[in-house]
């Protein structure tokens, strides 16, 4: 029974690797409420755009992106993030209907660090046939991400072809206040023939939601005690016999 108790205690410790899956985009009139652990606020007058029309044309292909820290008290799981379409800088370009994106989550070493390091997580979805100014677009994984307390990470959008009006707006946070991150862009801008990581100026207006944890007590509880149960009714069985 020890044995099997501590595979029980074991199991709840596995870290499973995060595979490619699709993500679910739907628009909302205001931001997600519950369950957020981090909302780059308030938002203000600036944007960021999203867009890959050419490789040709100098700002033609950029692909924008925040870095954040995660919270410090313990891992956290994110199943959520969410962006507030704009209406100036182009708006909602007419190619962004229904156009296939990637969202890439990165590890980064520091807040103030522009270059990523290796990928936590990459999925891949289709962006609404319908899109309103100042709406919300909520990004939602099929398979909630980890993120180990205290880390940094970013989250950056990309579109994989070119296409025609193919960019659309997001409102950035107000005077650039986030300490633990910063706005960041691949792009070729200014030198159409050249894409590189910069830092773009001002942070996203950004919303992140988390999915409450199971405590290990609970997983232990849920799977341990009716082994136990089991190992007493066998050596009951045993005795009788």
């Amino acid at each position: 029974m020890r044995n099997l108790l501590s595979i029980t205690i074991a199991l709840s410790g596995i870290a499973l690797p995060h595979s490619q899956a699709s993500i679910t985009v739907e628009t909302q009139a205001a931001a997600p409420t519950e369950n957020v652990f981090l909302n780059i606020a308030p938002e203000g007058t600036l944007n960021q755009r999203w867009q890959y029309i050419s490789d040709t044309i100098a700002s033609g292909h950029t692909e924008p992106g925040q870095t954040f820290r995660a919270p410090v008290q313990s891992d956290t799981t994110l199943s959520q993030i969410a962006f507030k379409i704009s209406d100036v800088n182009g708006g909602i370009g007419s190619g962004v209907y229904n156009a296939d994106f990637t969202l890439t989550i990165y590890r980064f070493a520091s807040a103030t660090a522009t270059t990523p390091g290796e990928i936590a997580l990459q999925d891949e979805g289709t962006l609404p046939a319908s899109l309103l100014a100042n709406d919300y677009l909520v990004f939602s994984l099929e398979t909630p991400l980890t993120l180990a307390a205290g880390e940094y990470y970013g989250i950056v959008l990309s579109f994989p072809e070119a296409a025609a009006n193919q960019g659309l707006s997001f409102v950035n946070a107000l005077n650039s206040s986030y300490g633990d991150g910063q706005g960041i862009f691949y792009s070729n801008k200014p030198n159409a023939d050249t894409m590189t990581w910069k830092v773009s100026g001002g942070d996203f207006h950004m919303v992140l939601v988390s999915i409450p944890e199971p405590g290990s007590t609970a997983m232990i509880g849920a799977v341990g005690i009716p082994l136990l149960l089991l190992w007493k009714r066998a050596r009951r069985i045993r005795r009788e016999a």
